[in-house]
């Protein structure tokens, strides 16, 4: 992919150019030094004002349930959810706050020829405002007491194999449209500063839409 290469140019351009201080540093080229840190800063802004830009004005890439969101040959998908307000055995049910959100999620593996996981994923909702609501632990925890475990999403998928989860999510009675955002992998990724990328910073979320 074109972004995927320019990033590396990028990257090959930031290592040239520390080396390039390095030895300019050693030999006592401060003119050098100053020339070659004024064109890589040059270089640097262009490429975060394009990200930052194209971040800003890109739509929002919305998915139905059921369909399959792809990082490589690791697939996920929302297929359906249920909103309950209260979880758990019969002598000891959970009460939300607000409302609890079973998402049922499937995971497969579309890879030709070997086995498939994620390293690490996160889930959250996200509202119409913005506000983020991660997995409920205690809700979590109250469906499976009710239900039995549950897969863990970094899950080894053989060849060919769909398997089936359920995460639990806490959200207020105020929280409208809905959405389940997947980042994958969880925290900091070279995506984040990828051109284009639909996990780029400031990029709008990828969200499966669950509720109106």
């Amino acid at each position: 992919m074109a972004s995927d290469i320019l990033f590396l140019l990028v990257v090959m351009v930031s290592a040239a150019t520390l080396l390039g201080l390095v030895a300019a540093a050693l030999g006592g080229r401060w003119r050098f030094a100053r020339r070659l840190l004024r064109g890589y800063a040059l270089v640097a802004f262009t490429y975060l004002g394009a990200l930052v830009l194209f971040s800003l004005t890109a739509p929002q890439r919305v998915l139905p349930l059921g369909e399959d969101r792809c990082f490589d040959d690791w697939c996920i998908a929302a297929t359906g959810y249920s909103v309950l307000p209260e979880l758990g055995p019969s002598t000891r049910r959970l009460r939300a706050q607000g409302r609890f959100y079973a998402v049922e999620i499937r995971l497969s593996n579309q890879a030709r020829g070997r086995s498939q996981r994620a390293s690490s994923v996160a889930l959250w909702l996200l509202d119409d405002r913005g506000r983020r609501y991660p997995v409920s632990r205690s809700g979590q925890a109250a469906w499976e007491a009710e239900h039995g475990p549950t897969a863990a999403l970094t899950s080894t998928l053989a060849l060919g194999e769909r398997l089936g989860t359920l995460r639990v999510f806490e959200v207020p009675l105020d929280a409208r449209s809905l959405g389940l955002v997947v980042e994958h992998p969880a925290g900091f990724s070279p995506g984040r500063l990828i051109l284009f990328d639909e996990q780029s910073w400031l990029h709008p979320p990828t969200v499966f839409r669950l509720a109106p």
